[in-house]
């Protein structure tokens, strides 16, 4: 096996583990996200683009999922949550940013064909978080996976754009970083 595809296993089953460690063990088990995470970031080769990705990706997916849960398409019965999702639905999410330029990188690279296929196979994993009594749908199974997966469908593209412009000409620089700061303030 090359050493590139190793990578991507190890990146898919690291994603897959933590996957099952946050939706069965809720907060109990927070550490094992954030081992995962200090690894990931530790042995890139682009330190601060991966981190910016996976920050990013991270806030959107939180504000995304929080505005679904807001608005009553999840409620969480087992887990006490500060904000509107408990802090291991917002470990999926920055488990997830850490698959993007890895073992997700080839549909990253196809947004509309990770639209698609996100909008098809997300809804499978809330349906099993579900299952597994992590979450509850109060709308019903059938219409929250149905948003769900329009929800998936929608931001793909613009997780897409952010591992774009994070990970241009090989990795975000600080003087990128500064540069990117500076424009938001001055509203250029």
């Amino acid at each position: 096996m090359n050493r590139n595809l190793c990578s991507y296993f190890i990146n898919f089953v690291g994603y897959q583990s933590l996957w099952f460690t946050a939706i069965l063990g809720g907060n109990s088990f927070l550490w094992a996200p954030l081992i995962w995470v200090t690894l990931h970031v530790g042995m890139s080769k682009h330190r601060l683009s991966e981190g910016l990705i996976i920050v990013l990706v991270t806030l959107l997916g939180t504000a995304w999922d929080g505005v679904l849960a807001a608005v009553g398409y999840f409620s969480y019965p087992k887990q006490p949550h500060l904000i509107a999702l408990p802090l291991w639905h917002v470990a999926l999410w920055t488990g997830f940013a850490c698959t993007l330029r890895h073992s997700m990188r080839y549909m990253v690279e196809r947004p509309m064909l990770m639209s698609v296929c996100a909008a098809l196979l997300a809804p499978i994993s809330y349906a099993a978080a579900y299952r597994f009594g992590s979450v509850d749908f109060p709308y019903g199974v059938a219409p929250t996976l149905v948003t769900v997966g329009f929800a998936w469908g929608a931001v793909c593209p613009i997780v897409a754009s952010i591992v774009r412009f994070a990970a241009s000409d090989g990795g975000l620089t600080a003087t990128d970083l500064r540069s990117l700061i500076t424009s938001l303030r001055l509203g250029t």
